[in-house]
């Protein structure tokens, strides 16, 4: 009936009195095939109608009235006030049919929105494969960046959406392409901890030693995170274990620094550079012993680390002597560096030997020609210091090893007074057979046989008093 009108010359392009077209009426009441009629005819759709139809169709999923409006010419790219596209919209629904029809009709695969974000990079971040399978099937370009420079790839890498990943890898992703805060997705996967894809980039042509905005490599961004496994893949594809980052930092200085042997021995096994100096000028070594590393410390040493500066040298011999590690403060006295150092707090190494009561310690130190009459910030050698505050064995020690025992402090007393007024029967009995002065006087008058009846020790009294101590 209608086509018969229409070869009698009926006009196609007519319209009621309310504004509403023939052609907009049929579609409305779902006669596609005399809406297809009526454009054969010169029917034409208003753009804005063309557009409520089209957002209409999208909305409820119709891909046969989709298909129409492309058939009528109706501009498929156009962006709707919220800024999106048809296309958009169908990823949104997940409905693949009027993907592919809107793709068949000429749909820009690479419409952005206003971050800059394609449907493709939208769908990876969303585990919509098979929405993503059909933009890269129908030539979605792969490698476009948002605003931020973010690839799909990218955006899958970062959403954690490992399948998407392959995918898009599979389908001719670039793998190094770095953002604007310069990460590439192999060195945002080594910093989640996905060794899953970590191999993956490496086995299809990842750069090894790509560096982020930091200048930290893959390599180094696992040891931080301490991702074992990651750091032996990047290892066995021949990650640089030398590389610094801006900060001059090494992969061997980063695992000195968290003490992680089995790493430290495998860099230094494979020719890692001990002595290299990060910015502020220091070494793996450093980083070691301001961390309190001890291990690494001594495995450094004995591995020949240099230590040429007089800074550093005092560093390690105090944190040697002030910690009791005899194995490092050892090491630093065979490479001649001086057990007679003062340090920034106005001690020495005998003087933290002594404080800490180590024996062991002090001999190593005394063997090593530390000078026994080196005096404290208040005057005192290590003697009356130790007389005053430590072990009667440390005290006992000292003499034995030929401390002067004729020093004296600020108000005159000796070692002989100081001990005997503590009760040290051992280290009285060690004075006297050093020939001490047993009846000198402090600037108060005080003998040592004073100060022992004072606090009540007449064990020692009698000891002073047959050395020819006398009141």
């Amino acid at each position: 009936m209608v086509a018969t009108l229409l070869k009698g010359g009926a006009k196609a392009n007519v319209a009621d009195k309310t504004g509403r077209s023939l052609l907009m009426y049929c579609i409305e009441t779902r006669r596609f095939e005399i809406a297809k009629l009526l454009k054969t005819y010169g029917a034409v759709l208003k753009n804005e109608d063309g557009v409520k139809l089209l957002q209409k169709g999208l909305v409820i999923g119709d891909s046969q009235l989709i298909q129409l409006l492309v058939q009528l010419n109706v501009n498929v790219n156009i962006k709707f006030p919220d800024g999106l596209s048809a296309l958009w919209i169908a990823a949104f629904t997940n409905n693949r049919e009027i993907i592919e029809v809107l793709a068949d009709a000429g749909a820009n695969l690479n419409i952005k929105d206003k971050n800059g974000k394609t449907v493709l990079m939208w769908s990876v971040e969303n585990d919509r494969k098979e929405v993503a399978n059909i933009l890269i099937t129908r030539g979605a370009n792969i490698n476009l960046m948002d605003d931020t420079k973010k690839t799909a790839l990218m955006s899958a890498v970062i959403a954690d959406k490992p399948r998407m990943v392959h995918m898009l890898v599979k389908n001719g992703a670039k793998i190094d392409l770095k953002d604007a805060e310069g990460n590439s997705p192999m060195l945002v996967a080594s910093a989640r901890g996905n060794a899953g894809l970590v191999k993956l980039f490496l086995e299809n042509g990842a750069f090894v030693n790509g560096v982020d905005g930091n200048g930290n490599t893959p390599l180094a961004i696992s040891l931080h995170k301490n991702f074992d496994d990651i750091t032996m893949l990047l290892l066995d594809k021949g990650a640089d274990i030398n590389k610094q980052n801006n900060l001059g930092e090494s992969p061997l200085m980063i695992v000195a620094r968290k003490g992680q042997m089995r790493f430290v021995k495998i860099f230094v096994e494979r020719g890692a550079l001990i002595d290299s100096t990060d910015r502020d000028g220091n070494t793996a070594l450093i980083h070691a012993k301001r961390e309190n590393r001890r291990e690494a410390v001594f495995y450094l040493l004995s591995k020949d680390a240099v230590i040429e500066k007089r800074s550093e040298q005092d560093e390690l011999m105090a944190f040697g002597t002030l910690n009791s590690y005899h194995d490092i403060v050892t090491n630093l006295i065979s490479r001649n560096i001086s057990v007679n150092r003062r340090f920034t707090d106005g001690l020495f190494p005998l003087y933290y030997a002594v404080r800490n009561g180590d024996s062991q310690m002090i001999d190593i130190l005394i063997a090593a020609d530390a000078d026994l009459e080196q005096r404290d910030k208040d005057g005192e050698t290590v003697l009356l210091y130790a007389s005053a505050k430590r072990e009667e064995h440390v005290v006992v020690n000292l003499i034995n090893k030929g401390a002067n025992i004729a020093v004296t402090d600020k108000q005159k007393s000796t070692p002989l007074m100081i001990v005997a007024g503590r009760g040290f029967a051992q280290a009285v009995k060690a004075l006297i057979d050093k020939k001490a002065d047993v009846n000198a006087k402090d600037d108060k008058g005080r003998t040592a046989l004073v100060r022992a009846k004072f606090t009540g020790n007449y064990n020692i009294v009698d000891m002073l008093k047959r050395a020819g101590a006398y009141e």
